[in-house]
């Protein structure tokens, strides 16, 4: 049973230029919005809710006021904000890559796909980045 019309909207990359203000933090996609590539939005909006818990865990054990203290949520923005943005790149430049409409290029992706599924431990450090936001 259809219960209304149908809708779409546009996918489209949006990135805030900054994530903290007076008692206000902006996570996830309110921080920035990317194309939704394997789920990678996600992980950016969950690696963003770690960092701020984190941030928040050190203001509560200190007595810090958590909604002023500026230099706390600058410190949030500080470690999130660069990561964000190299992601918001990455998956910008990938969905470029596949929207190529040309034989040779398409080839060339295919090449590049292969090489990156046959190079073990490249793939793995992909894979354990784009799962834990970390290659360490």
């Amino acid at each position: 049973e259809v219960l209304g019309k149908r809708a779409s909207f546009p996918l489209s990359v949006s990135h805030a230029t900054e994530y903290v203000g007076k008692r206000f933090v902006l996570v996830g996609d309110a921080a920035h919005g990317v194309h939704p590539l394997a789920g990678q939005g996600v992980n950016l909006g969950f690696a963003d809710a770690e960092e701020l818990v984190r941030c928040l865990a050190v203001a509560a054990s200190t007595g810090r006021a958590i909604g002023l203290d500026e230099a706390l949520l600058l410190k949030y923005q500080g470690r999130r904000m660069p990561e964000n943005l190299f992601m918001t790149g990455v998956l910008h430049s990938i969905k470029s890559i596949y929207e190529w409409d040309n034989p040779a290029l398409e080839s060339l992706r295919s090449f590049g796909v292969k090489m990156v599924d046959s190079m073990h431990l490249v793939k793995r450090a992909i894979v354990k980045y784009q799962t834990l936001g970390d290659l360490r």
